[in-house]
């Protein structure tokens, strides 16, 4: 049986509010309406007139009618602050996340050294002495043994993807600080495909907004024959801050400078 649309609303609602810190009051000076009305709404007893989820929305800076539709929208913590602060907030948020930096940066190194150390095949091959992978391919190398390395360390806290709807890294006790992964071989950029650009996902899938683990590694070359890990970042990105490309056959979707430099924070440069 179908939940009642007025009661998944409200749960959402009141997630939203509760993640961006505001009291019943804050909210309903925010959007006009009675502290009393906020509070039906929540508890699903109210009927929400479209007017009034637009102003709600507007206010939380979430998307009501996605919350609707099942996936989670987390307001933006930079939510009316110009790019001048934006770095002053992301340094907040890592000291309040869960995951202290310098593990984050354990984690990445010791899971890149594992890739080198590893043998395959019934001969022992080794990658950097008989396999030299392409890009792609040590991305996604990295992309799956972050959360299995952080799940071993840490089984009750921290998994790996098990649906659609989940980020690369899920904590387990609170979903809002679980982490996308994103790796490139370029010397300092990271990039999406590009539904990263689409204001609002398919149903199920997971939303763009939250914290981004970003890893720039070397590539295999004629005179880099064991590849290094780059840069390390770590901080927060908003579903909008993604630009995709112009041409209609773009396929990748990209950070302005900006956003990159304020809103990803430097853990860990190659000395």
């Amino acid at each position: 049986m179908n939940r009642d649309p007025k009661t998944t609303l409200g749960e959402n609602i009141w997630r939203l509010r509760k993640n961006a810190g505001w009291s019943q009051e804050e909210l309903a000076e925010a959007c006009g309406l009675h502290r009393t009305y906020i509070g039906a709404i929540e508890r699903g007893e109210r009927n929400v007139s479209l007017q009034n989820i637009v102003e709600i929305a507007r206010a939380l800076g979430g998307d009501c009618f996605r919350s609707c539709g099942g996936n989670f929208v987390m307001p933006s913590p930079y939510r009316g602050l110009k790019p001048n602060r934006w770095l002053e907030i992301t340094k907040k948020l890592l000291d309040n996340h869960p995951l202290a930096q310098d593990e984050i940066v354990d984690v990445v190194l010791s899971v890149w050294r594992s890739i080198f150390d590893s043998k395959m095949g019934t001969k022992g091959f080794r990658i950097g002495k008989d396999i030299f992978p392409k890009p792609q391919t040590m991305g996604f190398f990295l992309h799956e043994l972050i959360p299995l390395e952080l799940a071993a360390r840490y089984p009750n806290k921290w998994r790996g993807e098990k649906n659609t709807s989940d980020k690369d890294i899920v904590y387990i006790p609170d979903d809002r600080y679980s982490i996308e992964v994103k790796t490139s071989s370029d010397p300092n950029h990271i990039y999406g495909n590009r539904s990263y650009a689409q204001a609002t996902p398919s149903k199920g899938k997971k939303a763009k907004s939250g914290y981004y683990l970003a890893v720039n590694f070397e590539k295999f070359s004629k005179t880099i024959k064991y590849p290094h890990i780059r840069l390390i970042r770590f901080g927060w990105l908003d579903s909008e801050d993604w630009m995709g490309q112009k041409a209609p056959t773009g396929q990748q979707s990209r950070l302005p400078t900006e956003v990159e430099n304020n809103k990803l924070l430097e853990l860990y440069r190659k000395p």
